[in-house]
């Protein structure tokens, strides 16, 4: 019996870490609501990661944002989607270490730290809109001691990770992984990447109006000539390479994207990559 492909839309609610952060109507509410009227006019469910993190933070001033924000996820979760923890813990510490440099990576933080993070967050998310979380992913990807981390995740309620890339050789013993699938992006992938950002229009143009933390030299080098193998995404042009993407394993499919890097191309082709799967695959949310 042939096993039929799932495929898991994932997106990382979050805005960006570098300067500026992009603000939350241009990062969340925005390009999440266009996001959603391509999925549920195809009828097909998502997995949202949002960084509580960033709420926590944002309770302490901004309600109104915070209010926007809530009325999103309650809209989401009535729709049927998966609305999951998404970690990203220098928030939590933005204002106590305002003199400090900020620590934006997980494998910054001991275990008993990111434990009581975590703990902290799902207690915030249930009385934020009642959310009772079950599904982790490390900001950044940063899994490193995730082989430690998950006996604490599984401890606290979670059942499942998805913060593993597929080619990486990190396993869970107490909780579910899905991995996020990947694929090589040439150096002329890059190429034309660097053409867009500069040369690109209105349609290739991302939604957020902020920048991510920089890119080691070495790293743009390194892409810029070797390649690299990287997630599957529709952010950015990386559509394109996705479009078209068949499940190496044929058993299940996870595409990682943020709605503040994708643009209007990855919208069009979101969808076209769902009418092209939907009679050979399932598409589920991650719980």
């Amino acid at each position: 019996m042939t096993e039929i492909n799932e495929i898991y839309l994932t997106f990382d609610y979050e805005l960006f870490l570098g300067t500026p952060n992009g603000g939350i109507e241009d990062c969340l509410i925005i390009p999440t609501n266009k996001i959603i009227d391509v999925l549920n006019l195809q009828n097909v469910k998502g997995t949202f990661y949002v960084d509580f993190a960033y709420l926590y933070y944002l309770q302490q001033s901004r309600s109104i944002e915070l209010d926007l924000i809530r009325k999103q996820l309650n809209a989401l979760r009535k729709q049927g989607h998966s609305i999951q923890l998404h970690l990203h813990p220098h928030w939590i510490f933005k204002n106590s270490e305002k003199n400090q440099i900020p620590r934006y990576y997980i494998d910054q933080y001991s275990l008993e730290e990111i434990a009581d993070i975590v703990e902290d967050l799902l207690k915030f998310a249930e009385k934020f809109c009642s959310l009772k979380l079950t599904s982790y992913r490390a900001g950044g990807l940063i899994n490193k001691n995730l082989r430690d981390l998950d006996y604490y995740l599984k401890k606290l309620g979670l059942e499942t990770d998805s913060s593993i890339l597929d080619f990486q050789n990190i396993s869970c013993q107490y909780i579910k992984q899905y991995n996020i699938s990947t694929i090589y992006y040439s150096p002329l992938f890059y190429w034309k990447l660097v053409f867009q950002r500069y040369f690109g229009n209105k349609d290739t143009t991302k939604f957020g109006k902020g920048n991510s933390l920089p890119m080691p030299l070495i790293q743009k080098l390194r892409r810029l000539f070797l390649g690299a193998t990287d997630h599957l995404s529709f952010d950015s042009n990386k559509w394109t390479k996705t479009e078209n993407y068949v499940s190496k394993n044929k058993i299940n499919t996870v595409i990682l994207s943020h709605p503040k890097a994708m643009n209007q191309m990855s919208l069009i082709s979101l969808s076209k990559y769902i009418k092209q799967n939907k009679k050979n695959s399932h598409f589920k949310v991650i719980e």
